[in-house]
């Protein structure tokens, strides 16, 4: 949201962010100053509930994806498990392939509502530190041993373990 400080001199506030973008309207157009963003209380708060929030939605996708998984699914989500084992060495490439399997689970579930909420939470925060959490090799290796659980769950078409692997934190 933008609000005018003077004439011609906008502040934008996020909910998400506090932030010290200052919008300046000339003659010539518009002048966008961003000196960077403050980490505060209530935007860790909210990442916080919008981890909580997305852990809650998928678990509840995974336990419908193990009902409903074909073998396509099985075999799509059993390639990625195995891929970002080889990627725990690139956490760039890992963090797709990651989004990549979460977002399989969620498509496989059919619940379309569930997927939008999740994709657009994750689409305000998706470039923040605290909510990529940190990139080290053996955060990947134990954020894998998380998927390959969820993976394993979903082919045994166990909807419960696959709900109570897909809630349980992936990193120590």
């Amino acid at each position: 949201m933008l609000g005018q400080v003077a004439d011609g001199v906008l502040v934008h506030e996020s909910e998400f962010l506090q932030s010290n973008t200052i919008v300046v309207q000339g003659r010539a157009g518009v002048l966008l100053i961003d000196p960077g963003l403050q980490r505060t209380t209530a935007c860790l708060a909210i990442l916080d509930d919008l981890v909580a929030t997305r852990r809650v939605l998928e678990s509840d996708m995974a336990n419908v994806a193990a009902r409903l998984a074909d073998a396509e699914t099985i075999d799509r989500l059993r390639a990625l498990v195995d891929r970002m084992d080889e990627l725990v060495d690139d956490h760039v490439t890992y963090h797709e392939h990651d989004r990549a399997f979460h977002d399989t689970v969620m498509q496989a579930s059919g619940n379309r509502i569930a997927r939008g909420v999740v994709q657009a939470l994750e689409s305000q925060v998706i470039n923040t530190a605290r909510y990529m959490g940190r990139t080290e090799r053996s955060l990947c290796v134990a954020s894998n041993r998380g998927h390959r659980r969820i993976y394993e769950r979903i082919a045994a078409h166990d909807p419960d373990g696959a709900a109570e692997a897909m809630f349980t934190p992936t990193s120590p």
